[in-house]
């Protein structure tokens, strides 16, 4: 290395303080100091040099008794090389302490000289290349102009968490005005740059992951090595903002995948719908993703969709409900309870949300409303849903009667009991009992037997009881015929006719 032509003026110096400094401490102390120069040779044609501490631990000069001592023992002979050769020998402050470093021949003066054509460069330009940087980066990365904020731009930035996609933004800040995130911003977190005037762009890396921080809350943190070395953003805040969610969102379901939207609308559609519950896509599909949020029954390896009875001892819901107005045909809007279902602790994240709420509106506890006043009930689901289009929800138009009290309507017509409606036997073993039962009320024709009964046996009392309860019991038989048809699905049947049995 003596013969690198840029490095004889090192030499030169390093030789002197050997001479000179070195070799006049104790003898003692001698081999440390004499360690402390080769570290500081050695650091120095890195261009940044070094500190006491980095020095002693490159050169492995330690005392477990006084390192703090050490340290101060350490600079006391940096800076003793320092005054024997202060224009060799330089010393500059720094956040971590006095850093040392001995002058290359030529380069420091181009270091200076480009210090000072860099002071000359405007803002603007430092700006634009420091923010192109960023965007050749990270892979992810594309800033775009902010219309109504000159200075600002902004990048769309998802990390996956539990299986959810947490949707954010970068926002590179060089305006005047202070960004401030705004509560209907359709995002979970943002993350701001903010960038002071007549800041100098040092390499990217340099500025955003080794020497940055990130500050959550009033709290700062140090990128970690992991963050520091990932190749888009989405990889380096899904690292680092991690413990945040997990801490903040303790009761957030986990998804053994990622859930998108295409997937809620297949789930909407042929599960909660009803259009192809059964086929192998859309099971699997309601096991990895309406299971971890409680919303459907496994019967024998079958998923189907909670019912209402079940649905009310979920926790999403009752909580959803906490926002839900009571009254009947009353709206509460949809981005209120979305809000609601996505604050601590749960976080719910807005593709589990709509899953949640097509499966209250699929058990009938709840009606989705569009822009223009139409409503969307359990019959509905099976259309495509424009989600953009939905704005708020209400509870039902029409009555909601529990599984408990069907199957209690239906013992009562058949005078037979029955286990459960999520059971595909069961459920068949009461369709079978009920439409014998509707056959032979058709069959018995008990209102013509009323209307031959001849005068003197009729008064007005019982003459009109009769007419109520054929026309109810008519309505309930007509009703189950639909259901044997296929026209009308079990629960619908029972509740509709359940209105006219007992009026009377």
């Amino acid at each position: 290395m003596r013969e690198v032509e840029a490095l004889k003026g090192a030499f030169e110096a390093f030789d002197r303080i050997n001479t000179d400094v070195v070799s006049h401490i104790p003898v003692v102390k001698r081999l440390q100091a004499k360690l402390i120069l080769k570290g500081l040779f050695l650091f120095s044609l890195n261009d940044e040099g070094a500190s006491a501490s980095e020095i002693g631990a490159s050169m492995l000069i330690y005392d477990e008794n006084d390192p703090a001592g050490t340290v101060r023992q350490i600079e006391s002979v940096l800076a003793s090389f320092h005054n024997a050769l202060p224009a060799q020998v330089r010393v500059q402050d720094s956040a971590g302490g006095s850093r040392f470093s001995i002058k290359l021949d030529g380069k420091d003066d181009f270091n200076l000289e480009l210090v000072r054509l860099s002071d000359l460069v405007s803002t603007t330009v430092t700006g634009e290349i420091f923010r192109r940087s960023i965007d050749e980066r990270f892979s992810d990365c594309s800033l775009a102009d902010a219309a109504e904020t000159p200075g600002r731009a902004v990048a769309g930035c998802a990390i996956t968490w539990r299986g959810g996609l947490r949707k954010g933004q970068v926002v590179w800040d060089s305006g005047d005005v202070p960004f401030i995130p705004k509560p209907s911003d359709p995002v979970d977190w943002t993350a701001v740059i903010p960038l002071a005037t007549g800041f100098v762009a040092p390499p990217i890396t340099d500025t955003f992951l080794n020497d940055g921080i990130l500050l959550i809350e009033g709290f700062e943190y140090n990128f970690t090595d992991d963050a520091r070395t990932a190749q888009s953003l989405a990889q380096v805040f899904t690292i680092m903002l991690e413990s945040l969610f997990e801490g903040k969102f303790p009761l957030h379901p986990y998804f053994a995948s990622v859930i998108r939207f295409q997937d809620v609308t297949t789930l909407v559609t042929d599960f909660f719908g009803g259009a192809r519950p059964r086929i192998e896509e859309v099971q699997a599909l309601a096991g990895l993703y309406c299971q971890p949020i409680g919303i459907v029954t496994d019967t024998d390896g079958i998923y189907s969709p909670s019912d209402a009875d079940e649905l009310r001892g979920n926790d999403l819901v009752k909580l959803a409900f906490e926002s839900i107005a009571a009254e009947r045909g009353e709206i509460t809007s949809l981005q209120q309870i979305l809000a609601m279902l996505g604050a601590a602790p749960f976080g719910l994240v807005r593709e589990g949300s709509y899953l949640l709420l097509s499966a209250m509106v699929a058990a009938r506890l709840l009606e989705f409303v569009t822009s223009n006043g139409d409503r969307i009930n359990y019959r509905s689901l099976d259309l495509k849903l424009i989600w953009d289009d939905i704005v708020g929800v209400s509870p039902p138009t029409e009555s909601v009667y529990s599984n408990e009290r069907l199957l209690f309507w239906g013992s009562l017509l058949t005078g037979r009991s029955f286990g459960s409606l999520n059971a595909a036997k069961d459920r068949q073993v009461i369709t079978d009992t009920l439409t014998a039962w509707a056959e032979e009320w058709k069959s018995t024709d008990l209102g013509a037997r009323f209307d031959a009964l001849r005068d003197e046996f009729l008064n007005t009392r019982n003459w009109r009881l009769a007419a109520m309860s054929t026309r109810a019991f008519k309505s309930v038989a007509d009703a189950i015929g639909a259901v044997g048809i296929g026209a009308l699905n079990l629960e619908t049947g029972p509740s509709v006719d359940s209105r006219g049995i007992f009026r009377f």
